[in-house]
């Protein structure tokens, strides 16, 4: 923008004069200064309002990142097939999230490009602004005809409501410096959210990967029991019709296997069981962990709004004190106009004023949509918090789920322990065959040695 230099003013214009013309260009020079200085505020809004949208961009890059991490997740939902109703509805979920993100993430756009196009338009009429102050100046300090001075009270009350206005913008400087600050907090927030995110997906894939091995452990014990029902019909109907030494190897070859499929199947148990206690310590203490970042989150969160609602009403009244002295300042500038004379450069330069008092007024308004769009991130905020609390209500599902996987281990382990007892008994009844295959040998010696007695004896009475 061009810049008014200190020599072109109509103060340093009077000091050069003669003191004769002093006097009567001393009116002119307030009123040149006056708008001098109006143009400066104008400009000081315009800085304030181009912070303001690169803030709402930073926002919105914010943003962008998050929907692209909340699209990740949803992809890699998609990709790992859904082992419960809960990861199901999880999924839902966040599809429905993803589709609202995209659509607020539409809208921030769309303000983003009117905001800078608001911009630039200001920008453009700062400039023209500034070219018909400078030709009023140049024009004013030309001419001969010089209204009355302004009363001394008057400019002390004027300069007095300038000075108050000078304070309460710092104080809206202050402020918006804060509200930067606390949107960075947001920001450092959901990173740490995210974080929490993706350890949330690491604990529910590793409970997959229980949940795939628990069932081929099931399955596993299931085949066993059924062979082992089936041995132990076998069994019973080899003792019902006797049993032949190839029949008796079999039966312990079989047995040897089954023992050795035993053994294995135990070895896997003990694996298995390492891994859910391990599974159990890492989720226990990363519950823990959660709840602590949950706590000092909710806290943080709390008092930065509590903050931030204070500091909202704070701008909110130091702005309607500024429209007040604004007011104030018109009926001023109305009560020295009427005493002033109806000169054409007078009444140029009183419009020239109101249209720069209209274009602040307007200003104004637009840093009033500003701060409504900065609430509206912070209702988006507030928004991504519920679907933290959403993804942690997921977690407890899993947790659930992960007792319930406990109990199917204990229920496992249990017919580990009935293979077991099966084993003991198939153990038996191969030792009582063996004793019955024993029984039966004595019994064949024995009616082979009464048969050769029988034939001595017979053999006796015919000799």
């Amino acid at each position: 923008m061009k810049r008014i230099s200190h020599e072109d003013t109509p103060h340093s214009y009077s000091q050069r004069q003669t003191p004769e013309l002093r006097h009567e260009g001393h009116e002119s020079s307030s009123d040149c200064s006056e708008a001098h200085q109006t143009v400066e505020k104008l400009r000081v809004h315009l800085s304030r309002a181009q912070r303001d949208y690169n803030a709402l961009h930073e926002k919105h890059q914010e943003l962008v990142s998050h929907y692209s991490n909340l699209h990740s997740t949803y992809e890699q939902l998609l990709n790992n097939p859904p082992v419960s109703k809960s990861t199901e509805a999880q999924i839902t979920k966040l599809q429905a999230a993803l589709t609202a993100a995209v659509e607020e993430k539409t809208t921030l756009q769309g303000t983003l490009r009117s905001n800078d196009q608001r911009i630039s338009d200001l920008m453009d009429q700062v400039k023209q602004l500034e070219h018909i102050v400078e030709e009023a100046k140049s024009h004013q300090a030309s001419t001969d005809a010089a209204p009355e001075p302004i009363s001394i009270v008057q400019e002390s009350q004027i300069r007095k409501m300038e000075s108050e206005i000078q304070t309460l913008h710092g104080t809206i400087s202050r402020q918006q410096e804060e509200l930067i600050r606390m949107h960075k907090d947001g920001a450092n927030m959901e990173v740490r959210i995210q974080r929490m995110q993706q350890d949330q997906n690491d604990a529910q894939a590793r409970l997959r990967m229980a949940y795939r091995d628990n069932e081929q452990k099931a399955e596993l014990v299931s085949g066993l029991q059924k062979k082992c029902e089936l041995l132990e019909i076998h069994v019973g109907q080899m003792r019902e019709h006797g049993i032949g030494p190839d029949g008796s190897m079999g039966l312990i070859d079989e047995n040897s296997q089954l023992k050795e499929k035993l053994s294995d199947l135990i070895t896997e148990n003990d694996d298995l069981k390492k891994q859910v206690d391990a599974a159990r310590v890492y989720y226990d203490s990363y519950k823990m962990d959660l709840d602590e970042r949950m706590t000092e989150l909710t806290k943080q969160f709390n008092d930065q709004h509590e903050l931030l609602q204070q500091r909202t009403d704070e701008l909110n009244m130091a702005t309607d004190q500024i429209c007040d002295m604004k007011l104030e300042l018109q009926t001023m500038q109305d009560k020295q106009n009427s005493s002033r004379d109806g000169s054409p450069e007078s009444d140029t330069l009183q419009n020239e004023f109101e249209a720069l008092q209209e274009y602040a007024k307007d200003l104004h308004n637009k840093y009033t949509v500003a701060c409504d769009k900065q609430q509206e991130s912070i209702s988006e905020y507030l928004r991504v918090k519920n679907a933290y609390e959403a993804l942690k209500t997921s977690y407890e599902t899993c947790e659930v789920q992960l007792d319930e996987e406990r109990r199917s281990l204990r229920r496992l382990k249990e017919a580990t322990e009935n293979t077991q007892l099966i084993n003991t008994d198939i153990r038996s009844l191969t030792e009582q065959l063996a004793n019955e295959k024993a029984t039966v040998s004595r019994a064949v010696s024995q009616n082979s040695e009464l048969k050769e007695q029988l034939i001595e004896m017979e053999d006796k009475p015919r000799s």
